[in-house]
């Protein structure tokens, strides 16, 4: 399975994954063989320039009659840094996440 997402520039890579803070991607591709919680490569193709991001898989959606079949992908953090480095801005320092032990 080959997930790919195209972005005319660098400017529209950032408004709908920088910018938006959004966790998770709707990435249109048929559904078979596609497992939740698998981790797989996708293809952000900018203009003619591909950074390949590694995702895990949230979501499955079957095509029906009013919505393209996808899966739902989630970035984690050590990847949206990887996009945002190759956008020139620097990696987001994220406070610890969950209880802390002291």
């Amino acid at each position: 399975m080959g997930l790919r997402l195209d972005f005319p520039d660098k400017y529209q890579l950032w408004a709908e994954l920088v910018r938006a803070h959004t966790d998770r991607l709707f990435v249109a591709c048929p559904v078979a063989g596609v497992a939740l919680g698998s981790r797989v490569p996708l293809e952000l193709l900018v203009g003619d320039v591909p950074l390949v991001a590694n995702v895990d898989v949230v979501g499955v959606r079957h095509e029906g009659t009013r919505f393209k079949a996808g899966v739902w992908v989630r970035i984690d953090d050590e990847e949206a840094d990887k996009v945002r480095r190759f956008l020139g801005l620097k990696p987001t320092d994220r406070p610890p996440q969950g209880r802390l032990n002291v």
